[in-house]
């Protein structure tokens, strides 16, 4: 029998956002979409929404910039359903 648990979480810890004008701004973007796209299927896994996010470690690269790091979690908020 399977059971679901009665606390989960999705943790995430040292995104390292940059500027949109990075070089590596490209990767990021790819890096974030998978983090996503896995984050859903885990979420579909567990037959319920996550109770909560844990964010860790650097969110921006240089501690100024949050732009990017704020348009992913509200995209990450919409595709679990968290609206």
């Amino acid at each position: 029998m399977v059971t679901t648990p009665s606390f989960s979480w999705l943790h995430l810890s040292d995104l390292h956002f940059g500027p949109y004008d990075n070089p590596s701004s490209i990767f990021q973007n790819l890096v974030s979409r998978r983090l996503i796209e896995d984050a859903v299927h885990q979420q579909g896994k567990l037959g319920k929404p996550f109770d909560a996010l844990i964010l860790t470690g650097d969110i921006s690269s240089r501690g100024t910039d949050f732009e990017q790091a704020t348009d992913f979690l509200n995209e990450l908020k919409q595709s679990l359903g968290n609206n």
